[in-house]
């Protein structure tokens, strides 16, 4: 018998310059915005999109790439005709660590300018914050991730660290879908290329938990096919567009494969939240993170090491675990300990990160089976395989 909730973002719109149309995006939402900024070297160039956005009629800066143009270009003369004027600010929050204070100074500000939506432009921890501190003022929430390094851009999820940010003391959780997820390809095109590679790890990891949840509570006959089939294109996606994705971050040129695996990654964890579960990978993040050489990599980085270990636990076939490690080793992404800086960690070493990680909010917030004893096993057993299978490639 099937029972699911389906839950997405209201609007999701990608393509090259669609942050000029983030007034006619945001127009039905309200008319005070707080835009929290955190896009480094490309601060600037986000700003001024915004601003000319807001300052001039919605439909100067229709972009006729749009398959939807016309239809855009007719609701943007409407909007135009009501003759509303827009009011925003922005809240420059570059190097900010996601803690409860950074989140309070964000709300404080959207409280003090009565912001009807707060607008999140940057990577992970802009987006982060405007989520915050929706939790705190109620307001609608824009985002516009302007990297790829993870797949929170779409979620109802947002983390909370302590100072140091080496640790997840937090995580809440909205109760709708950010009202707007908007993906502009000419901002993401100019992130260093690692940025993607992490966001491809990151992702691959959420698509092989998915399957771990369907498979441990034996679910598969209480997912539509229409959930489960998504899953496994998400994979496809990857194989197939990942290493050409790769090469247009590289030379910052837009390709079909850039924007088919950038849809994935920003997007896809919307339209799968019925089916999704954070599960091994991102569960063996928490301990993993109790190694300093660890705390030196991205987040996405650390997980698509981590679907070697989940790969191994999930009882896959060789020839699935050496198909991902073609290509993890393709675009960069680590999978073995020493890549880690890792190899001469003991069990013992270990016990105490795998217990901190069975305890820890990522843990509570799942529907996981597993045992902290499972996480040294898998990884130990996934890095002889891999390291066998690299020697006899030699």
């Amino acid at each position: 018998m099937v029972f699911t909730e389906f839950k997405t973002n209201p609007m999701f719109v990608l393509g090259p310059g669609a942050l000029y149309e983030i007034r006619r995006l945001t127009h039905h939402l309200g008319e005070r915005f707080l835009v929290v900024t955190a896009c480094g070297p490309i601060t600037e160039q986000a700003v001024s999109m915004v601003k000319q956005s807001f300052d001039n009629p919605m439909a100067d800066n229709c972009q006729k790439a749009n398959m939807k143009y016309k239809r855009a270009l007719a609701q943007a003369q409407k909007y135009d005709a009501q003759g509303k004027k827009p009011y925003y600010e922005f809240i420059d929050c570059e190097g900010w660590q996601v803690t409860k204070a950074n989140i309070a100074k964000v709300a404080e500000r959207a409280k003090e300018m009565k912001a009807e939506v707060i607008i999140g432009i940057g990577g992970g921890k802009a987006l982060d914050l405007a989520r915050g501190a929706h939790h705190i003022t109620g307001s609608k929430v824009a985002l516009c991730p302007t990297v790829a390094a993870s797949n929170a851009a779409a979620t109802t999820l947002n983390v909370v660290y302590n100072d140091e940010g080496s640790q997840i003391v937090e995580a809440g959780i909205m109760d709708y879908h950010p009202n707007l997820l908007l993906a502009d390809t000419s901002l993401l095109i100019q992130a260093p290329p690692h940025m993607l590679v992490a966001g491809i790890g990151d992702c691959i990891g959420s698509a092989l938990e998915t399957d771990v949840a369907t498979m441990e509570h034996a679910r598969r006959h209480k997912v539509l096919d229409v959930s489960y089939w998504s899953n496994e294109i998400t994979k496809q996606i990857f194989y197939e567009h990942g290493y050409a994705a790769v090469k247009a971050a590289e030379a910052h040129e837009l390709n079909f494969s850039f924007e088919s695996v950038i849809a994935q990654i920003v997007h896809i964890n919307g339209p799968q939240w019925g089916i999704q579960n954070t599960d091994f990978a991102h569960i063996l993040d928490n301990a993993l993170l109790c190694f300093p050489s660890v705390r030196k990599l991205m987040h996405g980085y650390v997980i698509g090491y981590a679907c070697v270990p989940l790969l191994v636990y999930m009882d896959a076939s060789l020839e699935e675990i050496y198909k991902y490690v073609d290509f993890a080793r393709s675009i960069g992404l680590p999978v073995t300990l020493e890549e880690m800086g890792l190899e001469n960690v003991t069990a013992e070493e270990f016990k105490e990160p795998a217990q901190l990680a069975v305890n820890s909010v990522t843990y509570a917030i799942s529907d996981s089976l597993l045992q902290a004893d499972d996480l040294y096993r898998c990884m130990k057993v996934g890095d002889k395989i891999v390291c066998d299978y690299l020697a006899k490639k030699k």
